[in-house]
């Protein structure tokens, strides 16, 4: 039924209309079109809860996979930076040094990612026509990767600055 009105408040008299032609008629579950519609759409929407769910936890465990290398990195250079400290190297320009590690590998991973995601492309537009990216949505998501690789590269870059060179060359 078409309504000018909220559908809510005409179901009595939908209802009432139905028994005077027949009686015999069960008039139950009555829904506004906005409800069905809805309803239809209940498991398409599970499916991108679900899929943003997963592409979070894969986030997470990119940048601590990131962070862990980064780290083992610098930790097995220690003696290097350490050296480098003590023969008078900026301990910013040895941080810097990290940080650029870490970008480099960030920017290997994301332009082999970027290859395939466009190499999926035509796949993914076959199973779902609701699924348009664009060149926005793809920066939208390599900015938000470099973000979340600079905050994992940050703390080895930080803590390798702070090294005490005398104290990182008797150890080891």
């Amino acid at each position: 039924m078409k309504t000018s009105g909220a559908p809510e408040q005409i179901v009595a008299a939908a209802r009432a209309a139905i028994r005077e032609v027949n009686a015999n008629v069960a008039v139950f579950n009555v829904k506004t079109m906005k409800e069905v519609v809805a309803d239809s759409l209940w498991e398409l929407n599970l499916y991108r809860w679900l899929i943003g769910l997963f592409a979070m936890l894969a986030l997470t465990l990119a940048a601590i996979g990131l962070y862990g290398v980064i780290s083992y990195s610098v930790s097995s250079r220690t003696r290097e930076f350490a050296v480098r400290l003590a023969l008078g190297s900026d301990p910013s320009g040895v941080a810097r040094l990290v940080l650029n590690r870490g970008l480099q590998l960030t920017a290997a991973g994301l332009a082999l990612g970027v290859v395939v995601a466009f190499a999926a492309l035509p796949y993914l537009r076959r199973l779902s026509s609701l699924f348009t990216p664009n060149v926005a949505s793809f920066a939208t998501i390599v900015g938000i990767l470099v973000a979340i690789a600079l905050v994992a590269c940050l703390v080895p870059a930080l803590r390798v600055a702070r090294v005490n060179p005398a104290t990182a060359l008797r150890h080891d």
